[in-house]
């Protein structure tokens, strides 16, 4: 039965999405039509009732079936066929006994019709219309009874009150399997959604706690509702900690002062987009986490549902990474200008320094004169130390690698930095510790910096821990490096510390704690160690001292051992030199001091000049013994390609290169480019004339070049 019933349903709906009521009403009138064509007309011809009535009832089915197939083309006309039935009603009252017949039956299952398909006034105007129409009947046929027909035996009486009642009972009951049917059905589908809901928030906050972005929301009344993982996790709070909006204010702002700010702010935003229709405002705000750490995050908000959403995508390690590269970009700048004021610098130096030497070999030590000269001379030495650092930022300062065994250079550097200190070393050196590829120089101006740094900051003694160990860095690692091996170098000291604000400027140029510090020997450290391709940090505990940490990469090879170097005599009476340089100081200093030894000198200004007085002596067969030449030139031809033209000329051309800039790879890899011996400046008369006598007594290799 369930089946049948099952079937008539589904052809009821004919496949359409449609309401409950006119899924009723195509049952309705289907039922009426099938009951008044197939059962009660010809119940009625077997009772031989009245034609009429007979036609009436027929004429029904008929229309009945027309309001069922409008219904289903899409037009609902039940209003109209509520109307019609009661007006059959009324035909059928008088023509079947009134209230004697089983019309009556039908007038109760007529009752049901409006409180199914009306609302409101409607509903109660047909009501009343139904209730009318019965009092209206029952009195005609009390006053004039003659208009009822009535039966024609009591059998037939006994057919029709049976045939009426069976049939509204069909009539009540499939309505009432409707009713229930499409309640259960609601039920269901009600009970589906509920689980389709639970598991579409399942499936939210599964999507919501694998976000890489902290994510929570809370009600109108501020009532936090969830927390995803990225949001724990970073900050490190869970729902416990911050049940409202106004508790998580508090903790996540400590400070009054920008709580006030940020919140009135955030109030005003919300207000303008409510306002408007138009979404908030990206905001960025400064959290202070459960354990005190505070992270920098951008928050965006959404009005969803009567909630209020918030993603804040965590900016903290992107903002290192800028300030990062904004202080390498600083640097970079200040490396060009102090690159050109250490050239400049170094030329200046040469000559003073040069003729202070000169000075000193022509007083008497025994006079007071000697003396001031001497310390002239360590002032001299002590600038070009300065000078140096500043090279260090230079472009033309890159490292000359070659693999370094940094346990030596530290050895080595705490030896001589703290000579004289009451500071003791702790040296913690890995056995396995791999060797690194450096510039040597460079690597131990850094340790000695920071040893010395950390022995000013402990004037009463201390002690410095010092360890070395090899490591490996993970992809994403706090020190923005590659993955792969490195060498973790720490100095831990026990002085008092470095006080915060001074943590944001340590590796700034000129930046200094220290009265008479330079502010260079930090800024130059951070510089090199990032130019080898590594990191250097400091962590400073309040008054627990400062530890300074250093990754480098690690490299196989073995260490490179310096040849030694020959007894060569000093100077070679006679031999013509050429000397090049853009400064007349300098070229009056050299030549001072080569012809003070026996030496001819000829001296230009400039590259072009070089080459042509080198040819012109090639051609009267008495090239020059060896020659100088400056690497830059201001306005001409450099070192580096008079050089080449010189080679050209003559490939047992003798060249030294000198240069104000003492880091520059020209300077670090002479012999690749064809000199012989090089010379940084400042440089005084006995570094000048070894090295002139080294190269004119030791001819060069042209294998070489």
């Amino acid at each position: 039965m369930d089946a049948y019933l099952e079937k008539i349903w589904v052809y009821v709906t004919r496949g359409q999405d449609v309401s409950v009521e006119v899924r009723l009403f195509r049952l309705i009138t289907l039922t009426m039509a099938l009951l008044c064509i197939f059962i009660v007309f010809p119940t009625n011809i077997i009772q031989d009732l009245s034609p009429y009535l007979n036609a009436t009832i027929f004429a029904y089915g008929l229309l009945s079936a027309f309001f069922f197939v409008h219904s289903c083309r899409g037009t609902h006309c039940v209003t109209a066929f509520y109307l019609v039935t009661l007006v059959v009603l009324n035909i059928a009252w008088f023509m079947n006994a009134g209230s004697q017949g089983s019309i009556a039956y039908y007038f109760l299952a007529a009752v049901l019709y409006p409180l199914i398909f009306f609302r409101g006034a409607k509903w109660s105007l047909l009501f009343f219309l139904l209730l009318a129409d019965n009092c209206i009947l029952l009195l005609v046929e009390h006053f004039v009874p003659r208009l009822i027909t009535p039966f024609h035996t009591v059998n037939d009486r006994l057919i029709d009150l049976s045939s009426g009642f069976v049939i509204s009972a069909i009539t009540c009951a499939l309505v009432f399997w409707m009713v229930m049917t499409t309640l259960e059905r609601e039920l269901e589908e009600r009970r589906r959604a509920e689980a389709s809901l639970v598991e579409g928030e399942r499936t939210l906050r599964t999507l919501m706690d694998t976000m890489p972005a902290a994510v929570w929301w809370f009600t109108p009344d501020g009532r936090v509702q969830y927390l995803n993982n990225c949001f724990r996790e970073t900050f490190g709070y869970e729902m416990g900690d911050i049940p409202t909006l106004q508790q998580w204010f508090e903790r996540a702002y400590p400070d009054t002062e920008y709580r006030r700010t940020y919140t009135r702010g955030r109030s005003e935003a919300l207000a303008e987009a409510q306002e408007r229709g138009t979404p908030v405002p990206l905001r960025e705000a400064k959290i202070t986490c459960k354990d005190g750490r505070l992270r920098h995050v951008i928050i965006k908000t959404q009005l969803v549902l009567g909630r209020t959403v918030e993603i804040m995508t965590d900016i903290t390690e992107r903002e290192q990474i800028h300030d990062q590269m904004l202080k390498i970009q600083k640097l970079e700048s200040l490396g060009v200008l102090a690159g050109g004021i250490a050239h400049d610098f170094n030329n200046i130096l040469t000559s003073i320094v040069g003729n202070i030497t000169i000075a000193e070999l022509l007083v008497d030590p025994e006079q007071k004169a000697f003396v001031c000269l001497n310390q002239a001379e360590k002032a001299c030495r002590r600038a070009a130390e300065l000078s140096k650092q500043l090279l260090t930022f230079a472009k033309k300062g890159d490292p000359v690698k070659s693999p370094v065994q940094v346990a030596h250079l530290l050895e080595e550097s705490l030896s001589l930095s703290l000579r004289g200190s009451q500071v003791t070393a702790q040296l913690e050196i890995a056995p396995d510790l791999q060797l690194t590829e450096a510039d040597e120089g460079q690597l131990s101006q850094v340790f000695n910096n920071i040893i010395i740094n950390a022995a000013q900051a402990m004037p009463d003694g201390g002690s410095l821990t010092v360890a070395a160990e090899n490591v490996i860095l993970a992809t994403g690692n706090d020190c923005s490096l590659p993955a792969g091996e490195y060498l973790r170098i720490s100095f831990t000291d026990e002085g008092t510390g470095i006080d915060e604000n001074a943590m944001k400027y340590i590796f700034d140029p000129y930046f200094t704690t220290k009265v008479g510090g330079t502010g260079l020997g930090l800024a130059s450290s951070h510089s090199i160690i990032t130019r080898h391709g590594g990191s250097i940090s400091v962590a400073s505990p309040p008054g627990a001292g400062a530890t300074f940490t250093i990754h480098l990469q690690a490299c196989s090879g073995t260490v490179v051992q310096p040849p030694v170097a020959e007894e060569v005599p000093l100077h070679h009476p006679g031999a013509s030199i050429l000397v090049m340089d853009d400064e007349e100081m300098i070229l009056e200093y050299i030549g001072n001091v080569l012809r003070e030894y026996g030496y001819a000198v000829d001296t230009c200004s400039n590259g072009e000049e070089a080459v042509q007085r080198y040819r012109g002596a090639v051609v009267q067969g008495a090239p020059y013994a060896a020659v100088i030449l400056d690497l830059t030139i201001r306005g001409g031809i450099g070192g580096k390609v008079a050089a080449e033209q010189l080679l050209a000329i003559d490939k047992q051309a003798r060249l030294v290169v000198s240069s104000g800039y003492s880091n520059d790879l020209t300077m670090a890899e002479w012999q690749q480019h064809g000199f012989c011996a090089y010379l940084s400046k400042p440089y005084v008369a006995a570094d000048l004339l070894k090295v002139v006598g080294r190269v004119v007594s030791t001819p060069p290799s042209t294998e070489s070049r």
